[in-house]
C-alpha cells in the first residue's frame, strides 16, 4: 500500500490540532442554526449516501467553526443545497492572512510545489488517498484553499494514485485554476459544466488564478466542451460574469427612465438608488466576501 509521508509530527501534534494550531479534518454540522465542528475520527472522510463534500478552506480563521460559518453557505449555493442537513467535512488550516492571490504570487503560480504549503498538503493527500475508493465525493476548495488542494493532488499524481469519479469544485480560487484542472484530469476526476465560481473584479482572483487560460485548456481536454462554451467562459472572465452584467443593466435602466420621465424625480431617484446598490454589491462582494456573506445571510 502506498504511504504518503514526508513530515514527522511531534508527540503533541494532536494537542496542536485540538487547539486549532495545526491542520486537521473536521466534521461540520448545523446545530440550532449555527455551524459547529468537531475533529474527524482518524482523519477519515465521512461517507454520505447522496453527496459527501470535503471543503478545503483558506487560512485566516482562528478556529474551524469560524471557517465552517463562511464555507457552509457557499457549499449550499453551489454543490449541495441540502448541506444544512447532511453537513460536510472541512479541512482546516490555521494561519494569519490569506493564501496565494496577488499578494503572494509564488503560492498562486506554484501552488503544486510551494514549500510553505507542505504540512497541510501532505496531511490532505493522505486523507484523499484513504478516501479514493469512496463514492459521491466532491472536493470543494474555497479561495486560497485551492492552493493546498492543488499541492495535495500533485502529491497523489506523483504516487500514481487516482480519484476516479470524484468531483472538483473551486469557489473563488486565488491559485491557478488551470494547474488544478490539469491535475484533476490526470487523477480521473470529473468536473461539471460550471465548476468554478469567481469574481474577476477581485484582482487576487483574476491575476492569481489564471482566469483566462482555463477555457482553452478545457477545450483541449473535454470532448463535450464546445467553442461556444469556451467563448462564453472567456467572456465571463473578462467582464466579471452575471453579477456585473446585472449591475450594468440596472444602471442603464435607471438612466433611460430618467431621460424619458424627468418629471418623476422621486421615482427615478429611487430607481437610481436601487441601481447604484445593485452595481455596488458585486464590487463589495469582490473585495469583502466574508463581510458580504455575513450581511446577505440576514436576508
Amino acid at each position: 500500500m502506498t504511504v504518503i509521508s514526508s513530515i514527522v509530527h511531534a508527540d503533541d501534534y494532536s494537542q496542536l490540532q485540538e487547539s486549532y494550531q495545526a491542520p486537521d479534518l473536521h466534521r461540520a454540522y448545523r446545530e440550532d442554526r449555527v455551524w459547529e465542528t468537531e475533529i474527524a475520527e482518524n482523519n477519515k472522510v465521512k461517507s454520505r449516501s447522496v453527496i459527501s463534500v470535503v471543503a478545503v478552506s483558506d487560512t485566516g480563521f482562528s478556529k474551524s467553526s469560524d471557517a465552517a460559518v463562511r464555507v457552509g453557505p457557499r457549499i449550499k449555493k453551489t454543490v449541495n443545497s441540502s448541506v444544512d442537513t447532511t453537513g460536510f467535512d472541512l479541512f482546516f488550516t490555521p494561519g494569519k492572512g490569506r493564501i496565494a492571490g496577488l499578494s503572494n504570487l509564488r503560492q498562486a503560480m506554484k501552488a503544486d510545489t510551494d514549500k510553505s504549503l507542505n504540512e497541510a498538503s501532505v496531511l490532505l493527500a493522505n486523507i484523499m488517498k484513504d478516501a479514493r475508493k469512496e463514492e459521491n465525493i466532491t472536493w470543494f476548495a474555497d479561495f486560497g484553499g485551492v492552493a493546498i488542494l492543488t499541492q495535495a493532488m500533485n502529491i497523489l499524481n506523483r504516487h500514481n494514485l487516482k480519484l476516479t469519479g470524484h468531483k472538483l469544485y473551486l469557489h473563488r480560487p486565488t491559485a491557478r485554476k488551470d494547474s488544478i484542472y490539469k491535475l484533476s484530469q490526470s487523477l480521473g476526476m470529473t468536473v461539471d459544466r460550471t465548476f468554478v465560481t469567481s469574481n474577476p473584479l477581485n484582482t487576487n482572483e483574476l491575476i492569481g488564478s489564471g482566469s483566462l487560460t482555463l477555457p482553452f485548456l478545457r477545450k483541449q481536454k473535454e470532448d463535450s466542451y464546445t467553442l461556444l462554451q469556451m467563448g462564453m467562459d472567456i467572456g465571463k472572465g473578462i467582464t466579471g460574469g452575471k453579477g456585473v452584467w446585472k449591475a450594468g443593466a440596472a444602471l442603464a435602466s435607471a438612466a433611460t427612465a430618467a431621460a424619458l420621465f424627468p418629471a418623476s424625480a422621486t421615482v427615478i431617484g429611487a430607481l437610481g438608488l436601487a441601481a447604484k446598490a445593485s452595481a455596488t454589491i458585486p464590487v463589495v462582494a469582490a473585495h469583502m466576501p466574508n463581510t458580504t456573506d455575513r450581511i446577505m445571510a440576514k436576508f
